[in-house]
């Protein structure tokens, strides 16, 4: 059966002509899962294998904790909720200023405990 119409080679070289840059594959760059591939091999966890690579590319975990901030609406350290992680790569558990706001309220109005502690 005899098909009709323009290759893709032919559509390429057309689109390059018109300035138009064609190339590539779809979707995500290839990943080398080697090191973790190695480490699950040896026993570990998936948690465990999945924290290792967190610690071994920042990019990834800076990434992955702006996102979480913003989802869970959670100001970093500078006060924007897309901050990045901390030097050591730790993620930062501080409170929201609303929470915190509203924990030392209720602290100041709770009254005071007796000396006997009853």
């Amino acid at each position: 059966m005899a098909t009709s119409g323009i290759s893709k080679d032919a559509a390429s070289r057309f689109l390059g002509l018109i300035g138009l840059e064609v190339g590539g594959k779809p979707g995500r760059r290839a990943k080398n899962y080697s090191r973790e591939y190695d480490l699950k091999a040896q026993g570990w966890s998936y948690a465990k294998v999945a924290r290792q690579s967190l610690l071994e590319n920042p990019d990834i975990r800076e990434k992955l904790e702006a996102t979480l901030r913003k989802k869970m609406e959670v100001p970093g350290p500078n006060g924007n909720a897309a901050a990045p992680t901390g030097a050591n790569g730790v993620l930062h558990n501080e409170k929201p200023a609303a929470h915190a706001a509203a924990a030392a309220s209720a602290a100041a109005n709770r009254p005071a405990k007796p000396a006997n502690g009853r």
